[in-house]
């Protein structure tokens, strides 16, 4: 027996564990397979194999395009112990049709990814423990042309055919079945964060006597815009009041994790956090909004964060800014504040249509922003947000594509742009 296929027989015993502690709450499960034909020889292209809840249920279904197929398959959680087993021993999968299928490859390491997270290709409400089986031997090509068939939905390459069947968090290939192994006990739904407090909310199968939460928090202090000192607080382990658990803290903090733990073994259930300067992000919410963007500009610019004092003419540092965002982590640009982080304010009009017009005339792939328009110290401010992109690269026409470097835009290196195109393998014409 070599090394790989030992190294994968260790993983699959991994995953069965975990799955072990936790079957009670599962119900059946499902795989999702890729696959590509040429003549009579199939290739197994890409995948997911998870685990529903009980009483939840999936169709299954075969969108059959010729030479591009999509499977979903159910089956008992019992049967997993040989699906497993069969593709980290034998290195196949063999399908409810009789297809026997090759699936060369390797098991990744385990990972934890808690709820309201997006890791690796895949995004779950729950958390869940995450496994990639990377596939060898994938060079049959992915449909580039329309994907139709009477009865079957409509799709304008085989790339977002993928993205859509398996869900994935953006349209680039993956070459790797994706084993996910959700932990139904409990997740995180909110975390609530106020002036000097935190407060978790939960949704919970384990009574919460068992249970107990934690919370982590950065300060900064600032005594000059040079001079500065940070540090950090802990919660002691607190307890339920039923599905609710606050804190409170003596000053305002920057940033904040909060898990759930098992009373008994100190196993980790869940997590959530949040810093000033992120944005938005599922499962967080700021209930004093005015406090959140004062720290934000107080704080200057940085990766997430663009001051300007005004939109102007649409200048090209502007639409720069936007698809350099799109291209990196997204972010926010404050139309009304200046470089020293003075709100001065701005009287423009029109700037969310303006913008939206702008963007589409002069950036691709299209890029939507969300504008907010608030009021501080009795000046009007405009809040432009840029997510990050699910079709990157962006690039501004005729000036190129741009990323975003500490509190800077500039045009991508050839190692970045190589990176943006073998990750999603289009080109710009």
């Amino acid at each position: 027996m070599n090394s790989e296929i030992e190294r994968n027989i260790e993983r699959v015993s991994e995953i069965l564990r975990k799955i072990s502690d936790q079957s009670e709450y599962y119900g059946d499960g499902f795989i999702k397979l890729v696959l590509l034909k040429k003549k009579d020889e199939y290739q197994v292209n890409s995948g997911i194999i998870s685990l529903l809840q009980k009483g939840e249920t999936i169709m299954e279904e075969t969108r059959d395009y010729g030479d591009f197929i999509l499977i979903t398959e159910l089956f008992h959680i019992d049967q997993l112990n040989n699906l497993l087993k069969e593709l980290g021993e034998k290195q196949s999968i063999n399908l409810k049709n009789g297809l026997s299928l090759d699936a060369k490859g390797r098991f990744q390491r385990y990972s934890f990814v808690p709820s309201h997270t997006r890791y690796g290709y895949l995004h779950s409400t729950w958390p869940r423990g995450y496994v990639e089986y990377s596939l060898d031997n994938r060079d049959f090509p992915i449909p580039n042309e329309p994907l139709a068939k009477p009865g079957l939905p409509l799709y304008p390459d085989g790339r977002k055919a993928i993205a859509d069947f398996l869900e994935l968090i953006t349209p680039n290939p993956m070459n790797s079945i994706i084993i996910q192994i959700p932990d139904y006990r409990l997740r995180i739904t909110n975390l609530i964060i106020s002036e000097k407090s935190v407060r978790l909310n939960i949704d919970s199968k384990i009574k919460t006597d068992n249970l107990i939460a934690k919370f982590y928090a950065d300060f900064e202090e600032r005594s000059t815009i040079i001079s500065q000192r940070f540090y950090s607080m802990h919660s002691p382990d607190l307890n339920f009041k039923g599905n609710d658990v606050e804190f409170s803290f003596d000053e305002e903090f920057t940033y904040v994790w909060g898990s759930v733990l098992e009373r008994e073994t100190g196993y980790i259930l869940d997590s959530l956090g949040y810093s000033f300067g992120w944005g938005p992000r599922e499962g967080v919410i700021i209930d004093y909004q005015e406090l959140e963007i004062r720290e934000i500009i107080r704080r200057g610019e940085n990766l997430h964060v663009e001051f300007k004092v005004e939109m102007g003419d649409m200048k090209k540092e502007f639409l720069e800014t936007v698809v350099a965002f799109s291209n990196t982590e997204g972010g926010m640009i404050f139309i009304g504040v200046d470089n020293n982080t003075n709100i001065i304010g701005s009287h423009e009009t029109d700037i969310e249509s303006r913008l939206t017009n702008r963007l589409l005339d002069t950036c691709e792939p299209e890029i939507i922003p969300i504008f907010e328009t608030i009021e501080l110290e009795g000046n009007k401010i405009t809040i432009v947000k840029i997510k990050e992109g699910d079709n990157k690269p962006y690039n501004v026409k005729q000036r190129g594509i741009f990323v975003r470097r500490g509190s800077s835009d500039r045009i991508a290196t050839r190692f970045e742009l190589d990176a943006f195109y073998k990750r999603d393998n289009i080109r710009f014409v």
